[in-house]
């Protein structure tokens, strides 16, 4: 039987080492050595990213915090790795570190991570600057077996505010954490039992859940699900127990939340998991359920290989935007700074320049629809800027030649 959270642990919980850090002020008298190294330690060891940044990444870190796009993804990564040796070469968290920063995943969602707190602590050591490890465990056995973790990018995302629930130990949590400016973002990551029974259970516990706990319900839904909702998502087809599906549409209901993938390739078959038996089955139990509002703007979803050694299931992603952000295009286009002493340049727009004010200065008695200062400019200014954009071609491959 799944065990899932008691009514008095209702509410998300912040991290403590998050907390922005209190420190008294000393006064010129008291200030000792001793004093001032202690201050020290313990601002090194509390700082945020931004802290600790020079200003140019300082400036570029705030920059990516205000980001309005961001890419969410899911992995089930089968076990930890490295027989167990955070700092083993074949770990697959230096494989997870390196996707998330290429890839530019703001959130990952992890499933069967085989972590407890011993674990988490040594990969905050390993990559603490870059990630931070939510994680819920088995209660009995959290190295071996099961084991859900949501994973924050702090060079993308804010996690001093981020607060996490457990829900059913090992197999689902959530975390709220901001996102936009003010906008906070709730998303909730599953790993579904494979056992049919207990997998219709599974998703009567967290409806119960979420109808004990209205406002808590995710914007986002992702994981590992060991089920699939059409016959089409296996190969060979064939659907699962009506009994599961009932109280999964039931959840989904509920929740409000609906498959992006499918609602973006309603015919489209893509699988994330291939079994190793005879007929080499294949499925898509892996998905990521989204609300109206994030679906409208959501991108990029995809389906790939995520490069983690030992990894039998793909990577799903998907790229959400604020709803609330305005569109910005490309902006004007000018002449770039290299190209206002280009000298082949500045002798064409002065002969060019001539002869417009020749041309100017004929037609101002002379003034038709064809041939006006006003049209005659215009002309002048995309005969120029036409004429910057072929030099820029001609003298960028000289640059790279001598280089």
């Amino acid at each position: 039987m799944l065990q899932t959270a008691t009514s008095q642990d209702i509410g998300l919980r912040s991290d403590p080492e998050d907390a922005p850090l209190q420190t008294a002020v000393i006064s010129e008298t008291q200030r000792t050595p001793q004093t001032v190294e202690s201050l020290q330690n313990v601002e090194e060891a509390h700082n945020t990213p931004e802290q600790t940044l020079n200003r140019r990444k300082r400036r570029a870190y705030r920059r990516n915090l205000k980001k309005a796009a961001i890419k969410i993804a899911s992995i089930n990564i089968r076990g930890y790795g490295g027989n167990g040796q955070s700092h083993h070469p074949e770990n697959k968290w230096n494989h997870i570190n390196q996707v998330m920063r290429e890839k530019k995943i703001a959130i990952l969602a992890i499933q069967e991570t085989h972590l407890d707190e011993t674990r988490q602590r040594q990969l905050h050591q390993l990559f603490g600057k870059r990630m931070k490890i939510y994680y819920s465990s088995n209660l009995e056995t959290p190295t071996r077996k099961e084991g859900v973790a949501i994973v924050i990018n702090k060079q993308l995302l804010d996690t001093t505010q981020t607060q996490e629930k457990s829900i059913i130990p090992g197999r689902a949590m959530m975390i709220k954490t901001k996102w936009h400016r003010d906008k906070s973002i709730k998303i909730l990551t599953v790993y579904a039992p494979n056992d049919y029974g207990e997998n219709k259970d599974f998703w009567l516990q967290i409806g119960e859940y979420f109808r004990n706990n209205p406002t808590q319900k995710p914007d986002i839904m992702l994981g590992d699900f060991n089920m699939v909702e059409n016959a089409m998502d296996r190969l060979p087809m064939h659907g699962d127990q009506e009994e599961i599906l009932n109280q999964f549409d039931n959840l989904k209901l509920e929740l409000r939340l609906s498959d992006g993938w499918h609602n973006t390739f309603p015919d489209h078959k893509t699988f994330t998991f291939t079994q190793n038996n005879e007929v080499h089955s294949q499925s898509r139990i892996d998905r990521i359920y989204t609300t109206n509002n994030i679906l409208k703007t959501a991108r990029e979803w995809q389906i790939e290989i995520s490069g983690i050694p030992h990894a039998d299931h793909r990577m799903v992603s998907v790229k959400i935007t604020d709803d609330n952000t305005p569109e910005i295009g490309q902006g004007r286009w000018s002449i770039p700074i290299h190209l206002i002493k280009d000298k082949p340049l500045q002798t064409y727009i002065q002969e060019r320049g001539k002869e417009i004010e020749e041309k100017i200065s004929r037609c101002i008695n002379q003034r038709t629809n064809d041939q006006n200062p006003q049209v005659i400019y215009a002309a002048f200014k995309k005969d120029i800027k036409d004429m910057a954009r072929r030099r820029e071609k001609a003298i960028v491959p000289k640059i790279i030649q001598q280089i």
